[in-house]
């Protein structure tokens, strides 16, 4: 028979190993700092004037000013907390919701020609909501209304954008 200690040795053997560090996300940030940094350094050097670099250049240099504090927060994070069950747990569902999230978007963008422009973002915004939790149907359809209603409108009336629509 065995004692507690091997049992818990055990369980710790086959649990998933989680990198210490997040390496993918760090090089991730770093890939997207170097393009921000080249893409305005470009922009820079080819430009006519304080025109052209107006808002390319601070933009870049705020993105790459946020992946920075990203890659900092991380490797804190990182150095802070090993990740327990209950952590794993939640990453799983986390990632669950993310995949779900993006099937929904994919399909919300495939019923945009069939059900109309309007009609596809009312039941995407609800179905976005009920993904996250919500479960008031008053909530779920008047945020869905009240937001694609105007958006739609804007794009319509004010921009003149030929939108396929259903509803509105």
């Amino acid at each position: 028979m065995r004692s507690d200690a091997s049992r818990s040795d055990h369980a710790t053997d086959t649990a998933p190993r989680r990198p210490a560090w997040p390496i993918g996300a760090l090089l991730f940030a770093l890939a997207l700092i170097l393009a921000m940094a080249g893409y305005a350094s470009d922009v820079a050097s080819k430009s006519r004037g304080i025109a052209d670099t107006i808002l390319i250049v601070p933009a870049a240099a705020i993105g790459v000013v946020a992946l920075l504090a990203a890659i900092l927060e991380d490797i804190a994070a990182a150095r802070r907390v090993a990740p327990d069950e209950a952590k794993a747990r939640e990453d799983a569902a986390q990632t669950r919701a993310s995949l779900a999230f993006m099937a929904l978007l994919v399909a919300y963008v495939a019923a945009i020609p069939y059900a109309g422009f309007d009609a596809a973002t009312v039941v995407f915004l609800a179905a976005s909501l009920a993904l996250q939790g919500e479960r008031r149907p008053h909530v779920l359809l008047g945020f869905a209304v009240l937001v694609t209603a105007p958006v739609v409108w804007i794009f319509v009336a004010l921009l003149s954008v030929r939108l396929p629509t259903l509803l509105f």
